[in-house]
């Protein structure tokens, strides 16, 4: 590939980079990789060569020493020798799926001996989540914190339906909260115009769907609390994804049938 093509591939490189919004240890990681695939014999690269990368693309340039910081603290994925850092081969699983498209080549997925798994990173990077899930979990998500990533998640959708509905209130002049919140936000029984409606209410289909969600979003609350009032600790990746796309799920609902 002449300079030109490997020029070329790397400015395409950045917009991926700036498009999907890495953290700062994402975007260290993305360019080690991507230099170790366009050139068969790199040996790595120093900090200063990192951050001459970003400048050649015009993104925000990290001080050395975040650069630094970064590296250091990641010793399962990166290593140095001679001043050079570099990507170990068995932490490169997202990256061969996810960033493969801007390589040359192919790249060859990497397998563990006994299942291959994906990372962190590779969950946030595929499954597009709603912009505020995004927003408040997906710090705590990429740095293992997965029960304060289930919090803020379900504290969202519940603040999400008071946002919508501007701040419903009850018979005393006090924010609605909870339980109370979801029957004034989307009950339809005895009577009740839900403020929220998922359909035009006119069937008993109609009214079942309204009232299946409902609960769905009571359980959000009930979720909410116990977590908020546990001491425990989240361990699974997986689950935790999972608990993140139900909130997802329900703030997109939200939107879709709100103004």
């Amino acid at each position: 590939m002449s300079n030109s093509d490997q020029e070329e591939k790397f400015k395409e490189f950045g917009k991926f980079v700036s498009r999907e919004k890495l953290l700062m240890k994402e975007r260290v990681i993305a360019f080690l990789y991507y230099r170790a695939k366009i050139n068969e014999n790199d040996k790595g690269a120093s900090v200063e060569e990192l951050i001459d990368d970003f400048k050649r693309l015009g993104l925000s340039i990290p001080i050395a020493s975040r650069v630094r910081d970064t590296l250091k603290k990641d010793r399962r994925t990166i290593s140095i020798g001679k001043d050079k850092w570099k990507l170990k081969n068995d932490e490169l699983q997202w990256l061969d799926t996810d960033l493969g498209k801007f390589t040359i080549g192919t790249p060859t997925r990497v397998s563990h001996k006994k299942s291959t798994t994906a990372t962190c990173s590779d969950y946030f990077t595929q499954y597009k989540l709603h912009p505020l899930i995004e927003k408040v979990s997906r710090k705590q998500f990429i740095n293992g914190d997965y029960k304060g990533a289930i919090q803020n998640a379900f504290v969202e959708v519940v603040e999400h339906v008071k946002r919508k509905t501007s701040y419903p209130k009850d018979k005393n002049k006090r924010d609605l909260d909870g339980d109370p919140l979801m029957n004034v936000v989307f009950g339809c029984d005895n009577g009740n115009t839900p403020l929220i409606q998922f359909n035009p209410l006119i069937t008993d289909l109609d009214k079942s769907e309204q009232r299946g969600l409902m609960y769905l979003y009571k359980g959000i609350v009930g979720i909410r609390n116990k977590k908020a009032h546990l001491n425990f600790t989240q361990k699974s990746d997986a689950k935790t994804l999972e608990y993140l796309a139900l909130a997802s799920l329900l703030l997109r609902l939200i939107d879709e049938n709100t103004k």
